[in-house]
């Protein structure tokens, strides 16, 4: 269906929600990443630069990245077999995760979204792909509950931004070498800005974790993070 991807949140104020995170531009002209509180976008050619703060996102996922777990691989993993290695570690598979790797990608798939003309129509996003081999870089992204399908999609989500800068994208697929450094960081709250376009209320919602719903002022609450599975309205999910 139709989706509105206009940028709700600029980034200057999305960065006062978190240091780390994933999300896209406004109109989705790229895809980006926040790192160590800098904004990244993703730009058609698949290298990046520092976003303008001005820029506003339509959608997004931050967090105040404080890994509680740290991990050092000793072999290489194909994606899946880090998805599965990264379960066997969690101490709660019902529960959210924000996680960032940090090492070298013998293999390395990734994709930019190219900017969409109105009406948006999504799934059917303008995408282009990269593949580069030995690259170094920052990957971080979140593990959500089977009991999230609805809502942000179950299992793992990850943005890249190589070292040099010179690629950065939404995560298809990888191989990580050893030695690399995995620090993963458990989600007890979730706080949603959303515009739904319509009157402005406020609902609470179930939370595939344990805490609670904060009303954000003059903002709704719905679904969290809904656009990461079925694109449809514009939302800001803050993890804490």
């Amino acid at each position: 269906g139709l989706a509105r991807c206009s940028g709700i949140l600029a980034f200057a104020d999305l960065l006062v929600h978190g240091d780390f995170g994933l999300g896209a531009c406004h109109a989705v002209d790229g895809e980006m990443m926040v790192k160590e509180g800098t904004p990244y976008r993703f730009l058609p050619s698949g290298v990046t630069e520092v976003a303008d703060p001005r820029i506003r996102v339509p959608f997004a996922l931050v967090t105040h990245f404080r890994p509680q777990l740290g991990l050092t691989t000793h072999q290489k993993f194909p994606s899946l077999e880090l998805e599965t290695f990264l379960s066997s570690q969690l101490p709660d598979q019902n529960r959210s995760y924000s996680i960032r790797i940090k090492g070298t990608f013998n293999t390395l798939w990734v994709r930019t979204a190219l900017k969409q003309a109105m009406p948006y129509v999504l799934p059917a996003l303008h995408t282009k792909e990269f593949h580069r081999q030995n690259i170094s870089g920052t990957m971080f992204g979140y593990r959500f509950p089977d009991s999230s399908l609805e809502t942000t999609g179950a299992g793992y989500h990850f943005h890249f931004v190589a070292d040099d800068k010179n690629l950065g994208g939404h995560v298809l697929g990888f191989e990580l070498s050893a030695g690399a450094h995995i620090e993963i960081q458990e989600l007890v709250r979730e706080e949603v800005y959303a515009d739904t376009g319509n009157e402005i209320e406020a609902e609470e919602i179930e939370l595939p974790v344990e805490g609670v719903v904060e009303v954000a002022s003059g903002m709704p609450i719905i679904a969290a993070n809904t656009l990461l599975a079925n694109p449809v309205n514009p939302l800001i999910g803050v993890l804490k």
